[in-house]
């Protein structure tokens, strides 16, 4: 679902109405507290004194005297009591220290509770009292969740009665946003009576916020599931209202892993677009064609699936005019798929999908990060057009990453009539790559011994075997380059250390993993000289950099990542392009972007595909990454 981004008039309407539903006037609002009868309640007691502090307890429980009843029911605890005894003392303690405001208290019990006994038929009365302490906590939503799964279990009336009263008491208040609303109502089962007040107070949230998009949809629903319903006429009228009501915002949509494994990136993606977004709010810019723009967050949890799902869901309700993500190539892929083909006017860009072709699905496709493909073209290049080469290995790693790099790496290298003597793949957690090694230079080594027999106009195919197995055994083989994929600075440092083992020469190639300072702490004598391409440049003086990471430090306190700079470089990106449109046509606007400065260098948007053309060829030197100037066939 769409996360929405409260408004500081938001946040202040809520306080006041939290001031209102806690105030000492409004007590009954607070709680309405379950009466819970205790009465008639038969026990096999551990002991009579046990027997006797029961009776007590509750009889001081029934007459209200709290106390005196708290201190019976904790004695009864003491006293090691039976399964039963236990569970009843703990369940009216808890109501006791909710009813005298001892909410820590009540909490460490119902702690105890769940652990002595998850799968008691009491839990749902648990649920309730959670969902009181929530209430009283102000976390209104972790309330409502409790009290909704306390109506959704709950096979006492009384307390699915008082939890259903603690529902709408909330939500006729406006205390949660939209989102909040569309997760209970998702949650509720076999409750039309809430159901129906939960979507008609979502369709009134909807229409105050002028979301008409959403609160049409709504209200819809509504009536699919009512059409009897008392105050179907209405809801008819309101639909009649909005009809031809179009929502006063334009939104741009976040797509990023807010849950899941790759929750930290999408946390990193949400930072960087943030920053971009205040940076912009801040300055004034406005453009007549885009007066009110706002922004959503939409959680893919890295599924595609779901992902997919959930923009439809969004488009249908909101008036999206943008999408910052998908992050992960795979949930970018389907979202391009699916935008391409029913949504070709909403422009998207991925800050973060390496995987080529993305950008290809649709005209209204962009990639800002620079694809694997680029990054191996752009080393290939160099190694052929600037420094003459032809005979290449390849080392990569077994992930979608090394397989992208390593396969447009070849493809590029015979493209250009260069010769791949042999392609390698390794996984990254092994220590040792020594038969990697051995089988580039036996391969090495067959293609210089049928070279030989050539030469000397003899057929290779009669090589002996013999002479295969020890050709080049006591010598130093010489190729061209060697490619090593590897993902980041200690894999690189791993895989290159291993290299002068096994007598070989070559000029070492990587890309962007290898841009890392784990080369200069561990590696940088087995890489030194290495040339890598990059998709950006680490310069720590430039003033881009510098403003960027100055501000992130100051709004996030903690240094910036390579994800959330590509987030800020992509929505800094849009946006610029939204304050400049002189006819509010995005697409388009993008395609004449050519070169776009971001924090870490320029973007070089490609003309027809829109994807990210700009990477960078570097040296490994002594300390640092040093720039090198390519050749003129590059240019």
């Amino acid at each position: 679902m769409c996360l929405v981004n409260s408004s500081l008039s938001d946040l202040s309407k809520k306080f006041q109405s939290l001031r209102l539903l806690f105030s000492p006037g409004n007590s009954n609002l607070l709680w309405f507290f379950v009466i819970v009868t205790f009465s008639g309640i038969s026990l096999s007691f551990a002991s009579p004194e046990s027997e006797e502090l029961f009776s007590v307890g509750l009889s001081s429980y029934n007459n209200r005297d709290y106390h005196k009843a708290k201190d019976s029911f904790l004695q009864v605890l003491r006293k090691h009591p039976g399964e039963k005894e236990t569970k009843d003392a703990l369940l009216i303690s808890i109501d006791i220290y909710l009813r005298m405001g001892e909410f820590p208290s009540a909490e460490q019990l119902i702690k105890k509770f769940q652990k002595l006994f998850p799968y008691s038929s009491q839990s749902p009365r648990i649920k309730y009292y959670t969902g009181l302490i929530h209430l009283k906590n102000h976390q209104l939503y972790d309330a409502v969740r409790m009290f909704i799964e306390t109506v959704n279990t709950s096979t006492s009336l009384s307390i699915y009665n008082q939890a259903e009263d603690r529902i709408y008491q909330i939500v006729s208040r406006e205390l949660l946003h939209e989102d909040e609303l569309k997760g209970i109502i998702k949650n509720l089962k076999y409750n039309n009576r809430l159901l129906s007040g939960l979507l008609l107070g979502l369709a009134k949230k909807q229409e105050s916020s002028h979301t008409y998009k959403a609160a049409r949809l709504t209200y819809t629903t509504w009536l699919q599931l009512f059409p009897r319903h008392k105050a179907a006429s209405k809801v008819k009228s309101r639909l009649r209202h909005i009809k031809n009501k179009k929502s006063v915002y334009q939104t741009i949509l976040v797509m990023a892993p807010i849950t899941g494994n790759f929750r930290d990136i999408g946390q990193s993606v949400t930072e960087g677009m943030l920053l971009a977004f205040g940076y912009m709010q801040k300055s004034g810019k406005s453009n007549r064609h885009f007066p009110q723009l706002n922004y959503k967050i939409l959680d893919t949890s890295g599924d595609p699936v779901l992902a997919v799902t959930r923009l439809r869901q969004c488009i249908a309700e909101e008036n999206i005019i943008a999408i910052i993500g998908p992050v992960m190539s795979e949930v970018s892929t389907a979202v391009a798929i699916e935008l391409s083909a029913k949504y070709p006017d909403i422009p998207m860009i991925t800050p973060t999908a390496t995987t080529h072709g993305i950008s290809k699905l649709g005209n209204n496709i962009f990639q800002t990060n620079v694809t694997t493909y680029s990054l191996a073209k752009s080393i290939s290049d160099y190694a052929i057009k600037c420094m003459n080469m032809k005979e290449f290995a390849i080392l990569a790693p077994n992930t979608e990453y090394g397989f992208g790099l390593a396969q447009s790496f070849s493809a590029n290298v015979l493209n250009n009539n260069g010769k791949i003597i042999a392609t390698e793949y390794y996984n990254p957690e092994d220590k040792d790559y020594a038969g990697h090694y051995k089988v580039i230079r036996m391969r090495k080594a067959k293609s210089d011994l049928e070279k030989a027999w050539l030469e000397k106009g003899l057929d290779p195919a009669a090589i002996p075997k013999k002479e295969l197995a020890t050709w080049g055994n006591d010598s130093v083989l010489s190729f061209d380059g060697l490619f090593i994929a590897a993902a980041n600075g200690q894999e690189a440092y791993k895989v290159s250390s291993q290299a002068h083992y096994h007598k070989l020469k070559f000029q070492m190639l990587g890309s962007s993993g290898w841009h890392d300072g784990d080369i200069f702490h561990k590696g940088v004598k087995s890489a030194l000289g290495a040339l890598i391409s990059v998709n950006f440049l680490v310069n720590d003086t430039a003033r881009n950099w510098k403003s960027f990471k100055s501000g992130y430090m100051t709004k996030w306190h903690t240094e910036p990542n390579n994800v959330s700079i590509l987030s800020y470089n992509a929505t800094a990106l849009l946006l610029e392009v939204i304050q400049s449109s002189a006819n509010g046509t995005l697409i388009s606007d993008l395609k004449s972007i050519h070169t776009f400065s971001g924090v870490r260098g320029n973007i070089v948007l490609h003309p027809e595909e829109g994807f990210n053309n700009s990477a960078t060829i570097l040296k490994v030197g002594h300390r640092n990454f040093e720039k090198v100037d390519v050749c003129q066939e590059m240019k």
